[in-house]
């Protein structure tokens, strides 16, 4: 089965691949989506118990560039960011998702350095 995935893979022209990179880059993702997805992995806690949201606030104010304190004052699911930076906020988190998925599939060395 694995070999019929792998001729698979090998039949889709590399540009199809790269377009929909492209197409997906372009999309917005929502803050609490983001999260979603990825705050249960990097702070190992669920969104039913107690510190999500704060670890939420936490990353999205370290991809937005933004303040703690100004990315808690979206609202409880973080939806009510200013409206005049919308485009380059949900950029940015998609940009991050992107860069997150892609540290999934290519893992570094054991000797790569840590900083």
């Amino acid at each position: 089965m694995r070999d019929e995935g792998a001729k698979i893979l090998l039949a889709i022209p590399p540009w199809t691949s790269h377009k929909r990179v492209d197409v997906v880059r372009r999309q917005p993702l929502e803050p609490w989506e983001y999260c979603r997805r990825w705050v249960p992995k990097f702070y190992k806690i669920e969104p039913d118990e107690h510190g999500y949201r704060i670890a939420c606030v936490k990353e999205i104010a370290r991809i937005t560039g933004y303040k703690y304190s100004s990315v808690n004052n979206w609202g409880p699911t973080l939806e009510s960011y200013p409206q005049k930076l919308k485009d380059q906020i949900l950029q940015s988190i998609r940009k991050e998702d992107i860069i997150n998925q892609v540290r999934e599939l290519i893992p570094l060395p054991p000797n790569f350095p840590e900083e």
